[in-house]
């Protein structure tokens, strides 16, 4: 008897358990049933509108050249070194001349020569970032120092000859702007030589030299 009562009794439990799973089913299959109703009515709602454009903020692209100049000038002119009395002081003062120079001569055993080349844009647009160099400085038994005092401040020892030799890097030059009391477009470059040699060396500081096809005193843009 009891052994009857043990499997009826589980029996009972396993159509239990059955027909819970059974209502689970049940449950599950309305849900995703209710839920492909109402994707089916949004789609449909949706696709009663016609598709329009509505003007309003949003996202764009801008691209944006950047340009340089290429309409750069230069000339250079020597300097005088003069010590004055100002205030009680003894002050050095530079004096540029006039008269722009193609070619100076640098004694030696330690003699000096000033100058400043002015480089001038001719572009109302756009400013320009250049270099300057020489195609070719010093003889075969030269020991030049070059140094800048402005915009730079550097010291560049020449021993014999050297081509393509740098002098300035990467200097900014403004537009041009007639209203500008420094200078339409105007960067001034001020450096001196010394002449550690015995000999004296001649500088070419032209920008064209004299029975060549090539520019000694050039400008490279940036």
């Amino acid at each position: 008897m009891k052994a009857e009562k043990t499997r009826k009794t589980k029996a009972k439990e396993r159509e239990l358990k059955q027909k819970r799973a059974t209502r689970r089913g049940v449950i599950l299959i309305s849900v995703l049933a209710v839920l492909v109703l109402i994707v089916n009515i949004i789609t449909a709602s949706f696709s009663w509108f016609t598709p329009a454009t509505a003007n309003g903020a949003g996202m764009a692209y801008e691209k944006k050249t950047y340009n340089r100049s290429e309409k750069c000038e230069f000339y250079t002119r020597s300097g005088l070194k003069q010590t004055v009395y100002e205030d009680g002081l003894y002050i050095d003062q530079m004096n540029y001349g006039d008269t722009n120079i193609d070619h100076v001569s640098v004694p030696g055993n330690g003699g000096r020569a000033y100058f400043r080349t002015s480089i001038e844009n001719k572009d109302e647009n756009y400013p320009s970032v250049v270099s300057m160099y020489f195609a070719s400085v010093g003889n075969a038994t030269s020991n030049l120092s070059f140094a800048v005092t402005y915009p730079s401040n550097t010291v560049v020892t020449v021993s014999g000859v050297k081509d393509d030799f740098c002098l300035m890097r990467n200097a900014f030059v403004k537009r041009k702007d007639v209203n500008d009391v420094d200078g339409p477009g105007l960067l001034q470059v001020d450096w001196f030589v010394i002449n550690n040699g015995s000999s004296a060396v001649t500088l070419n500081l032209g920008p064209e030299s004299t029975g060549t096809t090539y520019a000694n005193m050039y400008l490279m843009y940036n």
